[in-house]
């Protein structure tokens, strides 16, 4: 590995956000991404259940994806009023739960998960906790990149062939 610290990966936000403490009970349109509230209760809930299963010291868990799931099409044209033909009458608009699909890591078993949760009543739940399956993993992380590319560029065998092709 690298001597040097990894720089920490730019983020892709326009804008300071501040948290307001109070978590989301609705949202304004079922396809907006999940705030940067409701990614932390959503982590906040998982790693509860993690406690709960494996005691306070006996585990650590990685994020690796956080993001909204989104529901059927038919549904959220329904809810903003958008009839499915030209012409013809918008669908009565049905509840749209809010719903959260999550990978991470149990990294001191080297297990992966992946876990859908719901928003009901301003509180997030775990309806399906899946562990995957051995040699199965999420996708590589941004950071996992990053040291990836620290690890090749200071290989002096590479270093050497990118030398004699003029790189």
């Amino acid at each position: 590995m690298s001597s040097q610290p990894t720089p920490p990966v730019p983020g892709t936000a326009t804008a300071v956000q501040v948290s307001s403490s109070v978590f989301p009970t609705k949202f304004h349109h079922p396809l907006n991404p999940l705030t940067p509230d409701e990614v932390s209760a959503i982590s906040s809930t998982i790693l509860k259940s993690m406690v709960e299963k494996h005691g306070t010291d006996q585990f650590a868990v990685k994020f690796v994806t956080c993001m909204l799931q989104p529901p059927p099409k038919r549904a959220v044209l329904a809810h903003l009023g958008i009839p499915l033909a030209p012409g013809a009458k918008p669908e009565a608009a049905t509840p749209i739960a809010r719903r959260a699909d999550v990978d991470f890591l149990d990294v001191l078993r080297g297990l992966a998960y992946n876990v859908v949760l719901e928003l009901d009543k301003g509180t997030w739940s775990i309806q399906k906790l899946t562990l995957l399956p051995e040699g199965v993993q999420p996708q590589i992380t941004v950071e996992e990149l990053i040291e990836c590319e620290d690890i090749v560029r200071n290989d002096k065998t590479v270093q050497k062939l990118a030398a004699e092709v003029g790189a």
